[in-house]
């Protein structure tokens, strides 16, 4: 008897409902995959060429990375047993795929980059591989994209002030991924099968000239891209794909060979997160002779040729005691600004420039409604995405206040004006009236005055309805 599926059902509960037996032996098969990583993480070097090929060559995980490949490609949903023994059997990561790929187009900042999408054959060889890149080359201590991500890379931060680490200079490697050549990558994830390399990571048959159908690549019809911001293709020498679920890893062991050059000595007082690195110092010259010495190492065909530039310059010095110099105050890290108080406590807020492109308050004409929408999923998030800012709730509240009078400004509604006057008398109750109305209230001019104004009298008649309620209790008592 067929089960019966919910209509509300996700992708992987269909599947669940649908295949039984074999959600039953995915414990036994992840536990042979990690099994076999270990060993190969655990034998000498030497030795390990002939267990990768066994283990790439090998049909005992080959189901469960089909399984891993269509979750990950988004197919999962109406897949079955036999769609799985299908992509199990075509899979041959040392052979060309020839598997249709898309590449469409995400915000990075002020720019757009391009991400390659993939079915679910690339990515059962992409996650194969990874896991024998990371067994044969795992990152090392003061590499946290994979290990612990942001929090663990931010406590690295402070464990490195607490040892007198007081400077930083933030770099980042200009086009990582789009900079990688095939040469190096070779020679780097050795003893992984070359033709792995290029088969896989490296991707040949997504090149520029590759032969590929019409409509392999292409772009997402909804996105536009503005002159000047497209990046070049991926070219016939150079370049992993941005996308694919081996190119993390196969970053971090790019980054780690930087690391592990005898002209670097810095241990931990080099933090990195994917393509960032933040180099500490005792001093603006320790920390400024420390980051070009890692810019210089970097530039070698050894290391890979990296280009590294310098995004800033901070210290954590208690206010009041800078050295001057090049070095403001504060440390910026990964889209996170980190501060010490006179206690040595931290927060890490958002960086100046991330929360000035996400708010789009400070400027002479009112936002667009989908910029306010926006900005308000933005202001949502921070509970998530800033997790150790000090004071993260006074500063959502004074952003929602802005944001809602904004969108009150713009579209004159009833709702919005009582959504904007609740939020502004939050946010001053919040603040223990630090911000006066009018400093919350943005103002764009007078096309917007008269809405402004009766914005303002809507504050002011609900302040004063809780002023009087105040009073009223306080008489009582």
């Amino acid at each position: 008897m067929a089960s019966i599926i919910p209509a509300n059902a996700g992708p992987y509960q269909r599947f669940q409902i649908r295949n039984p037996e074999f959600v039953a032996r995915l414990p036994q098969l992840r536990a042979w995959r990690d099994q076999a990583m270990a060993r190969i993480g655990g034998t000498e070097r030497r030795k390990q060429r002939a267990l990768v090929r066994q283990v790439l060559h090998g049909s005992r995980f080959r189901q469960l990375y089909a399984y891993m490949g269509l979750l990950k490609a988004k197919r999962i949903g109406e897949a079955t047993a036999d769609t799985i023994a299908t992509i199990a059997d075509a899979l041959d990561p040392f052979s060309p795929c020839s598997e249709h790929v898309r590449r469409h187009w995400i915000p990075a900042g002020r720019q757009m980059r391009a991400v390659q999408s993939f079915g679910p054959v690339k990515r059962a060889h992409q996650i194969l591989v990874a896991d024998v890149v990371r067994a044969l080359h795992p990152p090392r201590e003061n590499q946290f994209l994979l290990r612990g991500g942001i929090p663990a890379a931010l406590s690295a931060v402070e464990a490195a002030y607490r040892r007198g680490m007081t400077h930083a200079v933030e770099l980042d490697a200009t086009g990582f991924y789009g900079n990688i050549t095939l040469t190096s990558l070779v020679d780097a994830l050795r003893p992984l099968p070359e033709a792995v390399v290029r088969h896989v990571i490296f991707d040949e048959s997504i090149r520029t000239g590759a032969r590929t159908s019409s409509d392999a690549i292409g772009t997402l019809s909804d996105t536009t891209i503005p002159l000047g911001m497209v990046p070049p293709p991926l070219n016939d020498t150079q370049g992993i794909p941005l996308g694919a679920a081996s190119s993390p890893i196969v970053g971090e062991v790019m980054i780690g060979r930087l690391l592990a050059a005898h002209e670097i000595d810095f241990d931990l007082d080099v933090i990195t997160y994917a393509d960032n690195l933040l180099v500490l110092g005792r001093s603006e010259q320790e920390a400024d002779a420390r980051a070009d010495q890692l810019r210089d190492v970097a530039a070698t065909p050894a290391c890979g040729s990296l280009r590294l530039r310098v995004k800033e310059r901070g210290h954590l010095l208690t206010v009041g005691t800078s050295e001057g110099g090049g070095f403001a105050a504060g440390v910026s890290f990964i889209g996170q600004f980190g501060t010490v108080d006179q206690h040595g406590d931290f927060s890490w807020q958002p960086s100046p420039d991330r929360l000035y492109h996400e708010m789009l308050l400070d400027v002479d004409e009112c936002p667009s409604l989908d910029q306010i929408v926006k900005a308000h999923r933005k202001v949502a998030s921070y509970h998530r995405a800033y997790p150790r800012w000090q004071g993260r709730e006074m500063a959502e509240a004074l952003q929602r206040a802005k944001l809602s009078s904004a969108r009150y400004l713009l579209h004159a509604t009833p709702d919005y004006l009582s959504e904007a006057s609740r939020d502004v008398i939050f946010a001053m109750l919040l603040h223990g009236r630090r911000y006066e109305v009018l400093e919350i209230v943005p103002e764009y001019g007078a096309a917007h005055e008269q809405r402004r104004k009766r914005l303002l009298d809507e504050i002011g008649r609900c302040w004063q309805l809780l002023a009087t309620a105040a009073g009223a209790e306080s008489e009582a008592a």
